[in-house]
């Protein structure tokens, strides 16, 4: 969707439409925005798409043998077994984004307009494609909802009626090792510090941050893991901490992000202890905490540096008098999901 930017800059030529706040001592430091961090491309597979190479890409995948732990009989040859061959097909699709800003702007605006549009192209971009990955890696048919804090279902998401609670988090655990789930194998060991803590090969988990605080909370029986969830704090080596980390519990390690998935107002009915965005639709906001292997999923950017920011200056043939710029972002990409069976989505709710 385009913007365009026009402001009260092409006005402002006389003292008597200025307004008093531009009149006063202008601060060119402009305010920091609120940015989330973007963490649902991290975990995937990466793996280009390079240039003249179609739009698609496909991934390959032998099933493992069945056993063989029958005698044979002597001298005779036994019947073997066929490979067997699954195919999983990415296609990229294109992302594009843009702004128009007026010669105006650029020449008479105090900001440096054009540098601040492409920065916020590039985070915009950013955001973007994280939503894209975001969205994908959500959609796998392993998952599970919270019915109490002692069991979960597979029913409608009207189900989903509690926190996320260290016996759901033990259960996403025994299906991903029940799967044959592989860990992300970066292996720190322990420290001679004071109460220090070993990471091992450990699954990841993406959570929101107000999914987080009911693991912290001491105030909500049955919902917190209590002090068997470790914070980042006590991990003996903190040059392994990864952006957004927060703790871990068994072998999981919990990722925070703003941007983990929520579905507003699609729970069970509220009650008051749980959020719920929309108060007319009565029912519970519900939370995607999504409990990822190695290899469940692959990101599929185009090569040849497609995602970027483009800035053209007023001048073009359907600009005469050089008076429209444009900023753009565009990427062309797309996320794959591998292996359904190496993650679990967890859909919980969050206290208020």
């Amino acid at each position: 969707m385009a913007t365009t930017l026009t402001g009260h800059y092409a006005q402002e030529t006389t003292d008597a439409v200025i307004p008093m706040a531009t009149q006063a001592v202008y601060n060119k430091s402009l305010l920091k925005r609120a940015l989330p961090l973007l963490v649902h491309m991290r975990y995937g597979q990466q793996r280009p798409l390079k240039r003249r190479s179609g739009k698609s890409m496909v991934f390959r995948r032998y099933a493992a043998l069945a056993k063989s732990n029958i005698p044979v009989t002597e001298a005779v040859t036994p019947a073997g077994v066929d490979l067997t061959k699954s195919e999983v097909v990415a296609t990229i699709n294109q992302y594009i984004n843009f702004t128009t800003l007026s010669d105006m702007i650029v020449l008479a605006g105090f900001d440096p307009i054009i540098n601040e549009a492409s920065q916020l192209m590039g985070e915009n971009m950013g955001l973007s494609l994280d939503t894209v990955y975001r969205e994908i890696i959500n959609a796998g048919t392993v998952f599970r909802r919270t019915l109490t804090s002692s069991t979960s279902g597979v029913g409608a998401i009207t189900t989903v009626a509690v926190g996320l609670a260290k016996w759901h988090i033990d259960q996403a655990i025994n299906i991903l090792d029940r799967a044959n789930a592989k860990k992300f194998t970066s292996m720190v060991p322990a420290s001679t510090g004071v109460a220090t803590a070993p990471l091992g090969p450990a699954y990841r988990c993406i959570i929101h941050p107000d999914v987080t605080r009911d693991l912290f909370s001491n105030g909500i029986s049955g919902l917190t893991v209590g002090n068997q969830f470790t914070p980042v704090e006590q991990y003996s080596a903190q040059s392994q901490v990864e952006a957004g980390e927060v703790g871990k519990y068994r072998n999981v390690r919990f990722i925070e992000s703003t941007e983990a998935k929520i579905q507003l107002g699609v729970g069970s009915s509220t009650v008051g202890l749980y959020r719920a965005t929309d108060l007319g639709t009565n029912r519970i906001d519900v939370y995607s905490c999504l409990f990822l292997a190695k290899d469940f999923y692959g990101v599929v950017p185009l090569d040849g540096g497609n995602s970027r920011t483009i800035i053209h200056r007023a001048g073009s043939t359907s600009d005469p008098g050089n008076q429209r710029s444009t900023v753009a972002y565009k990427a062309a990409t797309t996320a794959v999901i591998l292996n359904d069976n190496f993650a679990v989505r967890v859909e919980c709710a969050a206290t208020a």
